[in-house]
C-alpha cells in the first residue's frame, strides 16, 4: 500500500457563489479570504473514520466555539468509497461506516453553520486503495455536489505517474472547474513540484507549496522555510488565490509521523505563521480533547484578524534566520587588560552550580558540577562527544533538545554528562585551575592552530604541567574564563602572578558576528497597518534589532505604535529601530502603525 504520508495533495474547495466556467464563460469568483475549517486526517488512523466520530466532531467544533470563529469547513479524509455503481458509475458509499450517508451528514453541518469537504483522488485510486475520480472527474463533482459538498480535496497518490496526468495539470483542473455548477467556486490544492501558484489563480483558489507535515516544530519550521524560499511565492497570493502550508498540527496526539506535539509557545508560532502568511487553517486535532488554552488560541481575535484581514496579503520573508550556525567554541586573543572583566559578549561566561547533578567524585575531590553558559547566547558548554577520548568542545542548550541547531548536542544518552564541568569547590580569587568533563573526566584545554584555534578535551596533565590546561575563573555574575600567557607563566604556578597576563579566553561564536536564528516576515494589513512576526528557530531566547525604517514603508523619523497581536497589549511607541525578544520556538507576533 502507497502511505499518504509519501504523497502529494491536491485538494478542491468549492464556495457557493455564482462563478462561471473555465474555457466556457467566466473564471471562479475570487475567494476574498483563506478557508478556515476542520480536516480528519491527522486524528483519524487510515480507514477508522467513522459517521458516529464526524457528528462527535463536527459537534465539538460548534460547542467550543470553533465554527464561531470562523472554522467552518468540515473536510471528510478520506471516506473512502466501497467501488462503482455497475450500472451507473457512480460512487458507492460505505454503509458500514457511513450508514446515513454524507448528504445527512452535510445536512447536519449546515443546521450548524459549517459546510461538508469530501476527498477523492485525480488517479484511479485513492491513498488508500479506494476508488479514484479518473475519469470520473465531471460525473463525481455532480454527485459530491448532489451531496451538498462544498469542499473537495484531491489527492494523487495513484495519479503521480500516470502520463496523462502528468500531460497538462492545468486542464486536468479544468475539467472539475467544468464540472462544477455557475453556483460553486472551486479551490484547488497541488504539489509543490507543479509550480502551481503560477497558474492556479482563475482555476483554483489555494494551493500546497510543501510536502506533508509531521507532528513537530522541525516539521511545522521546515514548512515555513520551504515556502519562503520559493521565489516570489508572496506575489502570487491574494484574493482569489492562497498558498497553503497543510493542515495544522495544533493539539495534535498521534502515532507514527503524528505522535510527539508541540509545546504551547511552539503551538502559539505555528497559528501566527499560518496567519501572517495566509494560508488555509485546516484544525486535524481531536476537538473534543483540546484544552481550554489551546481552543482559546486557536479562536484568539488578534490571530483571526490577521488571517481574515480584508487585504488578504501573504507576508513576505524580509530576514531569513540562520539556522546551520557554527557552534564552535574557539580560544581568542582576550578583550580584557589584567584582571578585567571582558568587553567582548562572546567571552562572558556564567558558571552555574548544579546541585541535583553532582559528580559522584565530587565531594571526595572537592570539585563543583557546574554548567558555564555563554552570555551571548545562552548556550552552555559541552563535548561532542560522551566517551573517554579526546573531544572538541562546543556549545549545546543547557537543557537536552532534539532540534538543537547542532547536530553534535542531539545524543540523548549523554546529554546531561556532556554538558558539565567541575571545577575546584574553593580556590583562590585568581587561581589556575583545571577544569575537568563530566563525561571524560579529561581537562578542557586551548588549542592554538596556525590558522584557527580551538578547544578541546585531552587527558589531565599531572601537578598542572600542560599550562593551556589552567585556567583563571571569574564567575561573579557574568565574567571571564581565561587562560594565561603561555610565554610568561611558570609550568608549577597556581596562583596567578603578578607578571602573569591573561591573553587568551574561551570564546562562543564571534561576539560582533553572531548570527540571527529568527525570521522575520512582514505583511501589509487594512487601515495602514502591517503585521510583524519574528519567529525564533533556536532553542535558546533572541534578541532581534529591528530597523523599522527598512522593513516598513514609513520615513525616518516616524513614531510607530506596535501592539502585540495575541494578548491587544500596546508595547509602545518606537522611532526608526526597536528591539525584539523572543523566547525558545516562539513567535513575537506584532501589529506596526503610525502613531
Amino acid at each position: 500500500m502507497i502511505s499518504k504520508y509519501l504523497c502529494t495533495v491536491v485538494s478542491l474547495v468549492c464556495f457557493a457563489v455564482v462563478c462561471g466556467h473555465l474555457d466556457g464563460g467566466s473564471q471562479s469568483a475570487p475567494l476574498p479570504t483563506p478557508p478556515r475549517g476542520y480536516s480528519t486526517w491527522n486524528y483519524f488512523p487510515y480507514k477508522a473514520i467513522s459517521e458516529e466520530a464526524c457528528y462527535k466532531m463536527a459537534d465539538a467544533l460548534v460547542a467550543k466555539g470553533l465554527v464561531a470563529s470562523g472554522f467552518s469547513v468540515f473536510v471528510v479524509d478520506e471516506p473512502c468509497f466501497v467501488g462503482r455503481d455497475p450500472q451507473t458509475g457512480e460512487l458507492i458509499e460505505n454503509v458500514t461506516t457511513w450508514p446515513n450517508g454524507l448528504k445527512a451528514f452535510a445536512a447536519h453541518l449546515a443546521k450548524n453553520g459549517m459546510e461538508l469537504g469530501i476527498y477523492t483522488d485525480a488517479g484511479p485510486l485513492t491513498c488508500q486503495q479506494c476508488p479514484g475520480s479518473f475519469g470520473h472527474e465531471k460525473q463525481d463533482m455532480e454527485t459530491f455536489m448532489k451531496w451538498g459538498a462544498t469542499y473537495v480535496k484531491i489527492d494523487r497518490c495513484f495519479g503521480v505517474d500516470n502520463n496523462e496526468m502528468r500531460m497538462d495539470l492545468p486542464q486536468t483542473f479544468a475539467k472539475y472547474r467544468a464540472a462544477a455548477s455557475d453556483a460553486v467556486q472551486i479551490s484547488a490544492i497541488l504539489a509543490a513540484t507543479d509550480n502551481c501558484w503560477e497558474w492556479c489563480n482563475g482555476t483554483c483558489q489555494h494551493c500546497r507549496t510543501t510536502g506533508d507535515i509531521r507532528n513537530s516544530f522541525d516539521s511545522m519550521a521546515g514548512h515555513v522555510n520551504a515556502q519562503s524560499s520559493i521565489p516570489y511565492i508572496s506575489y502570487f497570493a491574494g484574493p482569489g488565490y492562497f498558498n497553503d502550508l497543510d493542515m495544522l498540527v495544533i493539539g495534535v496526539n498521534g502515532t507514527g509521523p503524528y505522535a510527539g506535539g508541540l509545546t504551547v509557545e511552539e503551538s502559539k508560532s505555528h497559528l501566527a505563521l499560518w496567519s501572517i502568511l495566509k494560508s488555509p487553517l485546516l484544525i486535524s486535532a481531536d476537538v473534543t480533547a483540546l484544552n481550554t488554552q489551546l481552543v482559546q488560541l486557536l479562536t484568539n481575535h488578534g490571530a483571526r484578524s490577521v488571517h481574515q484581514d480584508a487585504l488578504a496579503v501573504q507576508a513576505r520573508r524580509v530576514q531569513q534566520a540562520q539556522t546551520s550556525v557554527d557552534p564552535s567554541v574557539t580560544f581568542d586573543g582576550c578583550t580584557v587588560s589584567g584582571m578585567d572583566i571582558a568587553t567582548d559578549p562572546g567571552q562572558m561566561w556564567k558558571v552555574v552550580d548544579t546541585v541535583d547533578k553532582i559528580h559522584p567524585d565530587s565531594i571526595a575531590q572537592e570539585l563543583r558540577t557546574v554548567q558555564i553558559q555563554s552570555t551571548l547566547n545562552g548556550r552552555c558548554l559541552a563535548t561532542a562527544t560522551c566517551d573517554s577520548q579526546s573531544s572538541r568542545v562546543t556549545t549545546c542548550a543547557c537543557e537536552y533538545s532534539a532540534t538543537d541547531i547542532n547536530p553534535q548536542c542531539r545524543n540523548a544518552s549523554c546529554a546531561s554528562s556532556s554538558r558539565m564541568w567541575q571545577i575546584p569547590s574553593t580556590r583562590a580569587t585568581a587561581s589556575s585551575v583545571q577544569v575537568l568533563s563530566s563525561a571524560s573526566g579529561m581537562c578542557l584545554e586551548g588549542m592554538l592552530g596556525p590558522q584557527r584555534s580551538f578547544v578541546a578535551t585531552n587527558p589531565c596533565a599531572a601537578n598542572k604541567s600542560n599550562v593551556k590546561q589552567l585556567w583563571f575563573i571569574s564567575d561573579d555574575g557574568h565574567g571571564t574564563i581565561a587562560a594565561y600567557d603561555h610565554d610568561n607563566i611558570s609550568s608549577s604556578v597556581s596562583v596567578l602572578g603578578a607578571s602573569t597576563r591573561l591573553t587568551q579566553c574561551l570564546t562562543a561564536f564571534n561576539g560582533s558576528n553572531l548570527p540571527s536564528t529568527c525570521d522575520v516576515f512582514v505583511g501589509p494589513l487594512v487601515g495602514s497597518q502591517h503585521a510583524v512576526a519574528v519567529f525564533n528557530h533556536a532553542t535558546t531566547v533572541a534578541i532581534t534589532a529591528l530597523n523599522l525604517t527598512s522593513i516598513l514603508p514609513f520615513d525616518a523619523g516616524t513614531r510607530i505604535q506596535v501592539k502585540e497581536v495575541f494578548t491587544g497589549e500596546i508595547l509602545g511607541d518606537f522611532v526608526d529601530s526597536m528591539s525584539v525578544t523572543t523566547s525558545s520556538h516562539g513567535t513575537s507576533f506584532m501589529i506596526m502603525s503610525q502613531a
